[in-house]
């Protein structure tokens, strides 16, 4: 799934992946600066699912020369689907890791939220205006980033981690967004990361 996923929004965003004039590349490293990424991606991504432990560190290590190619690579879904797939194939350490990436990823993100005053009038009202439920704008102003960090507080429980309140609670949670940005047919980049 992890890999599809990758292949997913790498396909959806495929002029990223190469040399560009507008926007700019920005290059940490300029002699990387142009070369096409997206071929060695999809591959490596793929080669993750034939050969997870190898796949995750050729796939992690491709998107870090990419993203040395051009610093507008460095989007948080494709970072963080390479930390899943690394994760999940260097076994129970890398579910720790894992689950640490996830926890620490729902509680900045209830936190930003929760903080945000744009989170309420914005985002919020944008999700329920184009979800056709304008009254619901209060509801989910409080209730999203309630449960993101409810959901990080729950996957720091040791006995939780792995347990049904935290998968259930993340399927809700991801698969409401999913929902949400799919009725709103919005940032289909980040549908595969959601999914």
């Amino acid at each position: 799934m992890l890999g599809a996923a990758q292949t997913a929004a790498v396909i959806y965003v495929w002029p990223l992946w190469h040399g560009r004039a507008d926007p700019p590349n920005l290059a940490t490293v300029d002699l990387l600066a142009g070369w096409p990424f997206g071929v060695p991606l999809v591959v490596s991504a793929w080669a993750f699912v034939r050969w997870p432990r190898a796949g995750s560190v050729a796939h992690a290590l491709v998107l870090l020369v990419a993203v040395l190619g051009d610093e507008l690579r460095a989007l948080p879904e494709f970072l963080s689907l390479a930390v899943l797939m690394v994760a999940l194939a260097w076994g129970e350490l890398g579910r720790v890791i894992g689950q640490a990436h996830l926890a620490s990823l729902w509680l900045w993100s209830g936190v930003n939220k929760a903080l945000s005053p744009n989170w309420p009038t914005g985002s919020a009202a944008f999700i329920a205006q184009r979800d056709h439920l304008p009254s619901m704008r209060p509801v989910l102003a409080v209730a999203v980033p309630a449960a993101e960090i409810a959901l990080g507080l729950a996957a720091c429980v040791p006995r939780w981690r792995v347990r049904w309140p935290v998968r259930a609670g993340a399927a809700a949670l991801h698969g409401g967004i999913l929902l949400a940005l799919v009725v709103a047919h919005f940032n289909l980049v980040v549908w595969p990361w959601n999914l």
